[in-house]
């Protein structure tokens, strides 16, 4: 369960959620919920925000643009609150939940260090957020700022789920798009030429044989591309990243640095998948976490359900009553 934490790794994490959040999603699937988590996971938050008394106050772990708060609101009395916290840098005010007083934002705040005093708090939620944490660290965070006869309610990636099977493909397609000798890199050493001669510089000699051996070397990895996109049962991301090394090339002023930048981006994308694909847990991973948490607080009340709708297997529900 526990997850490798350095220092180095927090940032790299750090940077790629704080780029995702600012982009304006409201979750962490947009291609696969328009607006927010509807069915079967908005019933489990609806159920969630019922059982919260009147005054009550919420924690919402790894909250991103707040999509779980914003799910509770409509349930919860008009005297309860929420305090959401995200590890990412995201201006409160910029933040979707602003709009409503009843939610503070918490930017910057991992879970494993919460800022808040012991027993503050009536529920504490996270959806696709806990399990990416260091697990003792985190759960001994919740347990502390948990009130006596509090409850905890999760969403957590399930590795039989839609989301770790597209995750699982898109980040080994992503790891050979951003490799050594893959398509970025290819495409990052002819968009440097273009850049050259769009700046009216002439490309000779030398030069010029080096320009055409980078170009024979791109268009011999496209044609991999063209491949792996005809084969693959995935081919979404192969996809998009053609079309959008196309337009770079094509329309871009300064493709390289323009080039250069749609790889970092690329490169956080494989972040955030990678991360699912190791956090995500199987039966046998979610009964030793609820085996743990009993063996800690022997009082403790765990639930555990599997989401499901037409798409399949969504998530883990995780409940637990102290």
């Amino acid at each position: 369960m526990e997850k490798s934490h350095g220092q180095e790794g927090r940032e790299r994490r750090k940077q790629a959620w704080t780029s995702y959040w600012q982009s304006g999603v409201l979750h962490s699937f947009p291609t696969s919920f328009r607006q927010n988590y509807e069915g079967v996971i908005a019933e489990f938050w609806r159920q969630v925000a019922c059982s919260i008394p009147s005054g009550g106050r919420v924690l919402d772990l790894a909250s991103g643009n707040g999509s779980v708060p914003l799910l509770l609101l409509p349930y919860l009395a008009e005297d309860a609150h929420v305090d959401a916290v995200d590890a990412a840098r995201i201006a409160a005010e910029e933040h979707p939940s602003n709009t409503d007083s009843r939610i503070r934002f918490h930017s910057g705040v991992w879970m494993e260090q919460l800022p808040f005093q012991d027993a503050s708090f009536d529920c504490v939620c996270s959806q696709f957020g806990i399990e990416y944490a260091a697990q003792a660290q985190a759960w001994g965070e919740v347990f502390r700022v948990l009130a006596e006869r509090g409850k905890v309610a999760c969403v957590i990636h399930h590795r039989a789920s839609a989301f770790y099977a597209v995750a699982q493909s898109e980040s080994r397609h992503l790891q050979w798009l951003l490799a050594a000798d893959g398509v970025l890199a290819a495409a990052c050493e002819v968009a440097g030429w273009l850049e050259l001669m769009r700046s009216g510089q002439q490309v000779a000699g030398a030069a010029l044989v080096q320009a055409n051996a980078s170009r024979s070397r791109f268009n011999s990895i496209q044609e991999i591309l063209e491949s792996r996109i005809r084969e693959g049962a995935t081919p979404d991301v192969l996809i998009e990243v053609r079309a959008q090394i196309a337009s770079i090339l094509a329309n871009a002023p300064k493709p390289r640095e323009t080039m250069m930048a749609y790889r970092q981006m690329l490169d956080q994308s494989f972040v955030r998948c990678r991360e699912l694909v190791e956090c995500a847990l199987d039966r046998q991973q979610v009964d030793e976490l609820a085996s743990s948490l009993r063996s800690c607080r022997r009082e403790t009340d765990i639930r555990i359900e599997e989401l499901s709708q037409e798409q399949g297997v969504l998530a883990w529900g995780f409940r637990v009553a102290t």
